[in-house]
């Protein structure tokens, strides 16, 4: 195997789950996100511990990736959220894949395949309670909805869910204001005699807001040990990172001062100075705006040093300064993404630096590094 590689703890997925469940109803569903390869961690391998310690449910983003689920085993209700177009629609009733419907256009074709297949569609109704993005934003919309599922043979309401766009702020009104909204279409479902699972609460909600859980919460981006923003009140929810990534030492050098590193010479030694290189790029996800202001942790003698990025990173490379490590040589490992002992970098420190969301940088390590499972 590649000396590159992410190291993926399946008892912190484990772990993560369980914390959401103790901040809910016993009676409320917990619905595991596992979409974009789990946020990059391995779906068929998180799907499964999930569901193993409590998750009732998994969500997905395209049809394929649900197929994919099916195909490895997995069981479970697989709710895709995303905007399905005709093929993906029959994909899904082929292969009892449950259906996010945000319009009526979707929900007519999605019954014209349904009665083509001859086979059954358990539809949730997308709402627009404030995000902009996708759902029904019209009362007199949403009850032709409601009819047409009554009147089909094929269709069911299993679901009703919005999303929440500022849950993970300190300032609570527009939470508020969209759980308003989504009440009042939910009274609406019920009032056509409709009871669908309503599921509103995302990982900031379910730490933040436990009251708005309803029948179910959608653990995203918490399920994987990264609370959604620097905003959410950390004390409530503990959670466990599940990736760290992993490479090595693979050349030493001493450079003199005037001597320059990497791409474009944007580092110059000021001093004597002893560099290493690592096999991690851009190539791999590594984020080139990490040149010159990111840091890795080298571990000597069972003990970490941080090691400052020196240059710009290049596609299969990066070089760090490891003068203050004692005794490095080639092949001391290198923690890229993680912690050991006292010293941490996280995929929020790395964020901070890319001016972006953990989110991106747990996605953004690709094929090229290859996972390696514990605790399966």
């Amino acid at each position: 195997m590649r000396n590159t590689y992410a190291e993926i703890d399946l008892d912190a997925i484990r772990g993560n789950i369980c914390a959401a469940k103790k901040n809910l109803d016993p009676k409320t569903r917990l619905l595991a996100v596992v979409k974009a390869n789990a946020y990059g961690h391995g779906s068929l391998q998180v799907a499964r511990a999930a569901i193993q310690s409590g998750a009732s449910y998994l969500a997905v983003a395209l049809a394929a990736e649900g197929v994919y689920l099916r195909t490895g085993g997995i069981t479970a209700p697989i709710l895709i959220l995303g905007v399905s177009d005709a093929d993906q629609m029959q994909c899904a009733v082929q292969n009892d894949l449950e259906l996010c419907v945000a319009s009526l256009d979707e929900l007519k074709l999605l019954g014209k395949i349904c009665l083509r297949e001859n086979k059954p569609a358990k539809v949730h109704l997308k709402l627009d309670t404030g995000m902009g993005r996708i759902g029904f934003t019209n009362t007199d919309q949403f009850e032709k909805a409601l009819k047409i599922i009554a009147e089909s043979q094929l269709m069911t309401l299993t679901g009703l869910f919005s999303h929440l766009a500022c849950a993970d702020e300190h300032d609570p009104s527009y939470t508020q204001k969209q759980a308003s909204v989504f009440q009042k279409y939910a009274q609406i479902a019920h009032a056509h005699g409709f009871m669908p699972l309503l599921h509103l609460a995302n990982s900031a909600a379910v730490i933040q807001f436990p009251q708005l859980q309803y029948d179910m919460a959608r653990w995203g981006i918490s399920l994987y040990g990264y609370y959604p923003s620097q905003e959410v009140d950390r004390s409530k929810i503990l959670l466990t990172p599940a990736m760290r990534v992993f490479s090595q030492i693979v050349y030493v050098k001493e450079i003199q001062p005037g001597s320059s590193v990497s791409y474009g010479a944007t580092y110059t030694a000021d001093s004597p100075r002893k560099i290493a290189t690592i096999p991690i790029g851009y190539g791999d996800g590594y984020p080139r705006l990490l040149s010159n202001c990111g840091k890795m942790i080298v571990i000597s003698h069972q003990k970490g040093y941080y090691a400052p990025i020196c240059g710009r990173v290049c596609m299969d490379q990066t070089m760090i300064d490891v003068s203050d490590v004692p005794d490095v040589s080639v092949g001391c490992k290198v923690v890229v993404l993680g912690s050991y002992g006292d010293q941490q970098i996280s995929a929020d420190d790395i964020a901070a630096l890319c001016n972006t969301i953990s989110y991106e940088v747990l996605l953004s390590f690709n094929e090229r590094v290859p996972r390696v499972y514990l605790h399966e």
